[in-house]
């Protein structure tokens, strides 16, 4: 039996399939062609040809949409979360801003029921008026031993505050950058479960 863990889980496209709902919704409204493949590294104002604050803007009023509420969760996370929560506590830690705490509650509680212990909003990814904190303060508060996420940027902060991080490969986060030791990159939730299972 695996020792238990408190293991901190990004949100979007780490459980959540935003991606895969953010450009065809963005595609039909602003005439763009994109193929979530293009964004490398994780800067939408490149694939949209917008500017930094248009980006942000355009992802909010995403937020808000029908086609966010339907977006499906990352293929074998349920399986995942169903399985390490039978030995070990989960909580999410999302960039997402808290005003989104009732939507993204009522879409957790869909698709992972009962299954997390918390839902956490650092607010990153949003607009200078709200009030931000760094995912590792979060991870230190909570005490997190593990942390799961697909932006290189979160994971660098966290592994200063976690035992052991994983970086969910994706086509954005292949940055040329040397991660720390604790830091493992993985290409499925098969690949993370096993790992985590296996930690003495």
């Amino acid at each position: 039996m695996p020792q238990a863990k408190k293991i901190g889980v990004d949100l979007d496209d780490v459980l959540l399939a935003i991606i895969a709902g953010l450009f065809p919704w963005h595609n039909r409204l602003y005439g763009t062609n994109n193929h979530p493949d293009e964004v490398r590294p994780f800067e939408l104002m490149s694939s949209w040809n917008c500017t930094k604050e248009e980006a942000v803007s355009r992802v909010l009023d995403f937020y808000q949409t029908p086609e966010h509420a339907a977006c499906l969760p990352i293929p074998g996370s349920v399986e995942a979360m169903r399985a390490l929560s039978q030995s070990h506590e989960l909580v999410i830690v999302t960039s997402k801003p808290a005003d989104l705490e009732a939507m993204t509650h009522t879409w957790v509680e869909k698709h992972f029921p009962k299954t997390f212990q918390g839902i956490y909003f650092t607010s990153s990814f949003v607009t200078p008026e709200h009030k931000q904190i760094k995912k590792s303060e979060l991870c230190r508060k909570l005490g997190l031993d593990i942390f799961i996420d697909d932006s290189i940027a979160n994971v660098l902060d966290v592994a200063t505050a976690c035992e052991q991080v994983f970086l969910f490969d994706r086509p954005w986060n292949q940055e040329n950058v040397a991660l720390p030791t604790n830091v493992t990159r993985a290409h499925s939730w098969k690949e993370i479960v096993d790992t985590i299972q296996n930690l003495k």
